[in-house]
């Protein structure tokens, strides 16, 4: 996937270019999540949240899912919400390592 590339590669801009191209002929659980990282590195996020919203209504069942709804949400400053989102990646994968860390970094404990 050229947008995944290009997100990894820094070329942000680029990256959602290609991932909205992409989501225009197929909607991909991949497609979103990485034009909501995109997004969210970019300081756009609303449309990062709409994403990841997107993303969490595909594959609910996913805890990586719910983190990347929970790492958008804390990078737009809704820290609650981002715990909370993590704390449902948890609930579905107690050792998503991701989401641990994140607990870890927010100082929350068991």
């Amino acid at each position: 996937m050229r947008g995944k590339a290009r997100y990894r590669s820094g070329d942000l801009e680029g990256a959602v270019a290609d991932l909205s191209r992409d989501l225009a002929i197929a909607k991909t659980a991949d497609g979103y999540l990485w034009r909501a990282l995109a997004y969210a590195d970019l300081g756009e996020f609303e449309l990062g949240l709409e994403d990841a919203g997107q993303l969490v209504a595909m594959a609910p069942g996913k805890a990586r899912a719910h983190a990347v709804l929970g790492d958008v949400l804390l990078r737009a400053g809704r820290l609650a919400e981002g715990r909370k989102a993590h704390e449902a990646a948890l609930a579905i994968d107690p050792d998503f390592a991701p989401s641990r860390q994140r607990m870890d970094e927010l100082g929350v404990t068991e």
